[in-house]
């Protein structure tokens, strides 16, 4: 899993912490592994976290990004790689997601790509980061692969990590204020 590397937990800590990026978790309850970013989604709700959930595409999820207007999201989505094995991770910007060939494996009805240009036009969304997820199995079904449930517990446990971390730092920098 790539999500271990020092400088993707930094970036992913930078992104939580500093630059108060909106969580937006995408995928398709049908379609096996491709639930992956919508059980991170659940375990974060049922854990107090401010995350979006957007079942079938971030598209249908525009008013709610709108309200929030974050600045910077990190879309948490199952992908589709040559270069990862089942179960992998990966944070990835805009550009490498094109570099990496990385496909989004969702039935979105709108390419993220003109999704997320509308949420520049609107809301002055300035990048989105990708926290990937390599799907095994993406056929109708709702049994998702082990490779894929160890990850999503593994991603679960970064971000609320991360999130604790920050939660911390914001209690020390009121208690010295």
């Amino acid at each position: 899993m790539f999500l271990s590397s020092i400088d993707t937990l930094k970036l992913l800590e930078k992104l939580l912490c500093i630059d108060k990026a909106s969580i937006v978790c995408i995928g398709s309850p049908l379609r096996a592994d491709d639930q992956a970013g919508l059980i991170v989604c659940d375990e974060l709700l049922n854990k107090g976290y401010d995350v979006i959930k957007c079942e079938y595409g971030l598209e249908n999820c525009i008013l709610e990004l709108t309200e929030k207007k974050p600045s910077k999201i990190i879309i948490v989505d199952g992908i589709v790689s040559d270069k990862l094995s089942p179960g992998e991770v990966v944070l990835v910007s805009e550009d490498e997601i094109v570099e990496q060939n990385i496909s989004l494996v969702t039935t979105h009805n709108i390419p993220i790509n003109t999704t997320t240009a509308i949420l520049r036009n609107v809301i002055g969304l300035k990048e989105y980061y990708l926290l990937g997820i390599r799907v095994k199995n993406i056929d109708i079904g709702l049994e998702v692969s082990e490779e894929v449930k160890n990850a999503v517990e593994e991603v679960v446990k970064t971000i609320e990590g991360i999130l604790g971390k920050c939660s911390e730092v914001k209690a020390m920098d009121k208690g010295s204020s």
